[in-house]
């Protein structure tokens, strides 16, 4: 029993981890497609307080800190975030 327990559990952090890290990528592409910040936002389950800008920001400089974004995706998802701070704003 302890055993399957682990399994699932570290199963299901795999699984968490996964859903994370295509999460911002999903959200990146539907800013681009034209979707909206709030609705990505509230797709999201963010606080309305929460910056959508400030998150997209700040995991894309944390993927490209470790190698995981190019240098033209990690300056596309940046414009992204500065376009959807200007939305934020009003």
């Amino acid at each position: 029993m302890i055993t399957i327990g682990l399994a699932e559990l570290a199963l299901g952090a795999v699984l968490i981890d996964r859903l994370r890290s295509i999460r911002w990528h999903t959200v990146a592409d539907v800013l681009a497609a034209g979707g909206s910040p709030t609705d990505c936002a509230a797709a999201l389950g963010l606080d309305p307080s929460t910056s959508l800008s400030d998150q997209l920001r700040a995991w894309a400089n944390t993927r490209r800190e470790g190698g995981l974004l190019s240098d033209d995706e990690h300056r596309r998802i940046l414009r992204l975030a500065a376009d959807t701070a200007e939305s934020e704003q009003g």
